[in-house]
């Protein structure tokens, strides 16, 4: 197995773009695995262990990430033909809200974000079980606009970030451990 994913063409992010456009947003981008959130016209979705995050705000998140210096990819998706940023809001909002909470074995924070992708650019479910899986996906159909990044300066390297590759079971320890499940 390969230890890392590359991306390139990453760049330092721009507030003003991210408040626009459609992102999937990956938190502790060096950690494995990162939190996933995906963000249309500056309101963001995610799923968590406490549930369904909806319409939360891009301009709270980014102080969040800056106060907290927290290294994130911002992977932009093009807008797809036929729909609206309003479709597809509303199509994000009912996907994350048909899962309670992320839980092993039944949903992650990947969960509605492939969903949702699979509804909107044909990425299929069936295989994707990991970012890893999602992204080559989404390139293949032209679906991938650019890549920045906030705190990530150090891991550039010629314009491309190496992310950890991490398997299913990573992310079932991770939702254990934020469920105080198990500790280390």
């Amino acid at each position: 197995m390969i230890n890392s994913f590359i991306l390139n063409n990453v760049l330092p992010v721009s507030e003003e773009v991210l408040n626009n456009n459609i992102y999937l947003m990956l938190l502790h981008a060096r950690q494995a695995p990162p939190h996933i959130y995906l963000s249309i016209s500056g309101k963001i979705f995610s799923l968590g262990v406490k549930g369904a995050i909806i319409d939360g705000h891009m301009s709270q998140m980014i102080r969040f990430i800056k106060s907290r210096r927290i290294e994130s990819l911002f992977i932009q998706l093009n807008m797809p033909p036929l729909f609206t940023p309003a479709d597809l809001s509303d199509r994000i909002r009912e996907i994350t809200l048909a899962y309670p909470k992320v839980d092993a074995g039944i949903a992650t924070c990947l969960t509605p974000v492939r969903d949702f992708c699979d509804e909107v650019y044909g990425t299929g479910i069936q295989n994707i079980h990991l970012i890893f899986d999602l992204l080559p996906e989404l390139q293949r159909r032209g679906a991938v606009g650019g890549v920045y990044h906030y705190f990530l300066d150090d891991d550039i390297r010629n314009g491309s970030f190496s992310m950890k590759r991490y398997v299913v079971a990573d992310i079932y320890e991770s939702i254990h451990k934020a469920n105080g499940l198990i500790t280390v």
